[in-house]
């Protein structure tokens, strides 16, 4: 009788912990940071749709691979939205006011509602 209760008391066990770890496991990033990150990985054919010039291409490039390797080295979910707005950031930063807007346009399109402009991670 005392290993048959033993036994089930720890089949409860192993079982809660079981859940536990898979609850963690299975997070998801917000959509929004999915979505700017997208946005900031565009392909050369839409830079190039939006205005920007053989130079800015080239900026843009080094810093999608940037991103590309800071979301790569992203340990946590708070070091991820961190990278992606210093690389946002950096992005803009080569566009000139109205190929802003047009990205942001595009990102808009791309995107619907989730992606709003300058939004910044708000906490």
């Amino acid at each position: 009788m005392k290993k048959t209760i033993l036994t089930i008391c720890i089949a409860i066990c192993t079982t809660f912990s079981a859940q536990a770890q898979d609850a963690n496991g299975n997070m998801e990033k917000p959509t929004f940071q999915v979505d700017r990150h997208a946005c900031i990985m565009a392909n050369e054919e839409t830079l190039k749709s939006i205005g920007l010039d053989a130079a800015q291409i080239t900026e843009v490039k080094a810093i999608q691979e940037a991103t590309k390797q800071g979301r790569i080295a992203s340990k946590d979910l708070q070091e991820a939205m961190a990278s992606l707005e210093v690389q946002e950031a950096a992005f803009k930063a080569v566009l000139t006011t109205e190929q802003q807007a047009k990205y942001t346009t595009w990102c808009q399109d791309q995107h619907g509602e989730k992606v709003q402009p300058n939004d910044g991670m708000k906490k």
